[in-house]
């Protein structure tokens, strides 16, 4: 499974505020990494907002 975001308006934006969609997102992240994934691109993390 994978999330393609080409920042169009149709698309939702995950709301890095709320706990729980981070919380989700690192077990995903941590999901990948333990299968052996080597890594990820994140070339919008400037879109991130900073807690």
């Amino acid at each position: 499974m994978f999330y393609l975001h080409a920042f169009t308006k149709k698309q939702p934006d995950l709301n890095w505020e709320n706990e729980e969609v981070r919380e989700e997102s690192y077990a995903m992240i941590n999901y990948w990494l333990d299968k052996g994934l080597g890594g990820f691109r994140i070339d919008a993390i400037l879109n991130i907002k900073k807690n």
